[in-house]
């Protein structure tokens, strides 16, 4: 709409978007004054409207003198009538032509009728909402929109119909997205055509959106578990000796040329379940074999495998020690259950498991089984223990003597025992015979020196170990209760001096206050547990100053502490 006549350059401009044209539909009317009318600023138009406004805000006050209202109301009814009958005389033309954009010689104005609306303003919105065609109007159109770019682009996504209604003006035009999702969804319920999202391919477009794609169905293969099974022994026979459950059915769903019939997931495990039959192929899973195929399982070809057996087990176990001090059976044999080379039959690993651990311990190794050190099987699985080395009888009876020549306090370390000896024994096999001999019970006495633990879990690599004082004097505090208050009163009732040789305090807090700094804020916390761990050696006065400072809230408090004097 302009105030003056259209010239061929400014509709040039409009319709070609300023030279960079228009992808998208649009209606353009070219409205004008009729004749060579205009608007200027401080004409009669103008100071219609501006008193028009000026009623209107007067007559806003409530307070108004009826008999005034009335007569602006009045006079504003009639300066409205006159502005309308201007503006209907002045903007009465609009260009009418065939091709105005290439024939602009050829545009006569036609007369338009010019109303005033009583309602909102047009906008926007209700300028779409009042164009936008029935939904059931769309869903003629849809079939031949989706044959169409089909043909030409192969594969195309339900927000592509969308915009192909908002690109052509022969079609109706849609109230949202929305309403073409679901016109495409009815119209396309009985058409040769796949939709396929995240899960693969389906028939049903029931709970599609808009970014669904959809293709033709006749060019894409339909399979079924005979298909997926064929596709599998192809593999193997292709070189693949091993097949990512998880990611093969995950590549089935990706796969644009392949639709599996039905459930999907339960086609690719009967596929999978009838080569497990043959004993060429196994179903793995960290180091077990499974009986049935699992979405985080491997399916493997074994038949070009190396079968092993005790001996191979043997040199494995010897490899995890050597490089670690240790070796988890579980660990070595999830190694060799990954190694795509060799095949450990699983009808038989207890067996060569057993047979491995056994010639293990028949020399200088031990089972290691939560602080405890044994020298034989008994009755357990052998595919689930730990076998750590030990010294020959000889050297552990030299590292009795060194520690038997020690004074009561002095420290020792597993290095230190080490360096006494050559490079044949290991910092591991001197671990190992220190925390089996550890404890109080038998010549020669030595403990944890950090915490005066005779258990040997409570050992820390790197932890010093002490030589135990026989016959120095000794004594003990303990609490068991809920009142701080009665744990000071006990303190100073029973309390000695001396030095700490080991101790443990452990207390309830409630709500965040136990939590240390990095983790407040995180969780919400119920209650905390402190567990302190005493440094042994410091003096007696620190213990009773952990006391003075224990928080009157804490409930559940256990403390058990030994001091030398």
């Amino acid at each position: 709409m302009k105030d003056d006549q259209w010239t061929q350059e400014e509709v040039k401009r409009v319709i070609t978007n300023v030279g960079r044209g228009r992808e998208w539909r649009n209606t353009l009317v070219f409205v004008q004054p009729s004749g060579d009318k205009a608007i200027e600023s401080g004409t009669r138009y103008i100071d219609k409207a501006r008193y028009i406004e000026g009623a209107r805000q007067v007559l806003a006050d409530e307070s108004l003198d009826e008999e005034i209202r009335e007569s602006i109301e009045e006079m504003k009814a009639q300066e409205v009538s006159e502005l309308e009958q201007e503006l209907q005389l002045l903007y009465g033309e609009v260009l009418d032509g065939d091709d105005l954009l290439n024939e602009f010689d050829l545009v006569a104005p036609m007369e338009l009728d010019v109303y005033v609306l009583d309602g909102a303003e047009l906008n926007a919105s209700n300028i779409a909402d009042s164009a936008a065609a029935d939904p059931f109007d769309l869903r003629t159109h849809v079939w031949p929109i989706v044959e169409d770019l089909l043909d030409r682009r192969g594969e195309i996504s339900i927000e592509d119909i969308y915009e192909q209604f908002l690109r052509d003006p022969e079609l109706p035009i849609p109230g949202n997205a929305n309403d073409v999702l679901n016109a495409t969804v009815e119209a396309l319920e009985d058409k040769p055509v796949l939709a396929r999202d995240s899960g693969g391919f389906r028939d049903e477009l029931a709970g599609s959106s808009l970014s669904t794609v959809l293709v033709h169905k006749d060019p894409v293969g339909v399979w079924g578990v005979d298909d997926v099974e064929q596709e599998l022994r192809q593999r193997f026979g292709s070189g693949t000796t091993a097949l990512d459950i998880g990611d093969f059915e995950l590549e089935l769903a990706q796969d644009g040329e392949i639709w599996v019939d039905g459930d999907r997931r339960d086609s690719v495990m009967r596929a999978i379940g009838r080569l497990n039959r043959e004993d060429q192929y196994v179903i793995v899973r960290g180091n077990e074999i499974l009986d049935k195929p699992q979405l985080d399982a491997t399916v493997r070809d074994v038949g070009s495998a190396t079968r092993v057996g005790a001996s191979y087990l043997s040199e494995q176990i010897g490899a995890a020690i050597d490089e670690d001090g240790y070796a988890n059976l579980d660990a070595v044999v999830g190694e060799i259950r990954s190694d795509e080379s060799v095949f450990l039959p699983p009808d038989e690993t207890e067996t060569i498991a057993r047979e491995a651990v056994n010639d293990f311990l028949v020399d200088d190794y031990l089972l290691e089984a939560g602080g405890r050190y044994l020298e034989s099987l008994g009755d357990r699985e052998s595919t689930t223990v730990k076998l750590v080395p030990t010294v020959p009888e000889r050297i552990g009876d030299q590292i009795l003597g060194y520690i038997e020549d020690l004074e009561p306090g002095d420290q020792f370390t597993v290095n230190t025992v080490t360096e006494r000896f050559d490079s044949s024994v290991t910092e591991h096999m001197i671990q190992t015979f220190l925390l089996e001999n550890i404890g109080t019970d038998e010549a020669p006495e030595y403990v944890v020196n950090t915490t005066g633990s005779d258990k040997a879990s409570d050992w820390v690599p790197g932890y010093p170990f002490r030589r135990y004082g026989t016959g120095v004097d000794t004594w003990r505090f303990e609490y068991n209760g809920d009142d701080p208050t009665a744990l000071r009163r006990k303190w100073r009732d029973e309390r000695q001096t001396g030095t700490v040789e080991y101790g443990d305090v452990t207390f309830m807090l409630p709500g965040r206050d136990g939590v240390p700094g990095d983790l407040q804020g995180t969780a919400d916390i119920e209650r905390t547990q402190v567990s302190l761990t005493l440094r042994s050696e410091q003096d007696y006065t620190k213990v009773q100053d952990m006391f003075e400072r224990m928080p009157d809230e804490a409930t559940s408090l256990k403390v058990e502490i030994n001091f030398q004097k």
